[in-house]
């Protein structure tokens, strides 16, 4: 139970995002994605990699990865 209250624990598994997020970051500013669902989009289909919404959110706070609002 002490280990779960550690943010870094040892054993927890690396993010695969984490091997991808300059290419994230660099796909959100060159096409402006305004959107998770696109990201997720992004994700599956260029990398096989499948990822929750919600944890999607989490992460992109986590590393300070903003999404591009779109002006109307």
């Amino acid at each position: 139970m002490g280990g779960l209250s550690k943010l870094h624990y040892e054993g927890r598994r690396p993010s695969a995002l984490d091997a991808i997020k300059d290419l994230l970051i660099k796909h959100i500013r060159e096409q402006s994605i305004g959107k998770l669902s696109e990201l997720q989009d992004f994700l599956e289909t260029k990398h096989s990699i499948t990822v929750e919404h919600s944890w999607l959110s989490r992460y992109c706070k986590k590393n300070s990865i903003a999404l591009i609002k779109r002006q109307d």
